[in-house]
């Protein structure tokens, strides 16, 4: 599981050989069982909440992005199969970087749906066939988070795509399709997460003074 945290791109690449599928049809329905498991029915999880090693084979095509100005998400974690796409290592570039530059106003618009509605986001996606680079069909779903002060920053994010993925990097298109999904999500802050009291400390004890 700690692929997931730190993704090792150059090993990604080496293991991109022609039997290496980036497929895995059920990895969009388990991560987002996994998340919607985090809250109650129709809230934002809390970013805090996650356990990498509750998210399986799935954490290979997962993603985390954080929210650093409009229509930006940063990748801050990736797994192995996402680093194949990109061609390198990831970790601390937009999400913009797997899509092309015509693309990427669209992408844009939809980052925001996702942290400021907030809302469960899933794109159908396309990579054209180029020399060495089959054509890939793909999706990717995001999974709003927030954060302990209830201000949506993060997402869990899903990329799968169909097929060998050639040498890369790989650059996606947003499909002008039907499936595009928008499901808002509940606005109201999730309660504030209970604090331990340090360990050899004072209990708390309730004082009434009627003075």
């Amino acid at each position: 599981m700690a692929r997931f945290w730190n993704t090792d791109g150059h090993n990604a690449r080496n293991r991109s050989g022609a039997d290496f599928m980036v497929t895995n049809p059920t990895a969009l329905v388990e991560l987002e069982s996994y998340w919607r498991g985090l809250a109650p029915a129709g809230r934002v999880p809390r970013r805090s909440a996650l356990d990498p090693a509750l998210i399986g084979d799935v954490i290979e095509d997962a993603l985390i992005l954080e929210r650093v100005a409009p229509g930006v998400a940063r990748i801050r974690v990736a797994g192995q199969r996402i680093a194949v796409l990109a061609g390198s290592e990831p970790r601390g570039m937009p999400l913009s970087v797997l899509f092309t530059p015509g693309d990427r106003g669209r992408l844009a618009t939809q980052v925001e749906v996702a942290f400021r509605m907030p809302s469960v986001v899933e794109l159908p996606l396309r990579a054209a066939r180029a020399p060495g680079r089959p054509a890939l069909s793909g999706r990717l779903l995001l999974l709003p988070l927030c954060d302990d002060a209830g201000s949506v920053s993060r997402c869990l994010c899903a990329l799968v795509a169909d097929g060998n993925p050639g040498g890369g990097p790989r650059r996606f298109s947003i499909l002008d399709d039907p499936s595009i999904r928008h499901e808002p999500l509940d606005r109201a802050p999730l309660d504030p997460p209970r604090r331990r009291p340090a360990a050899g400390g004072p209990a708390l004890r309730l004082v009434v003074d009627n003075a």
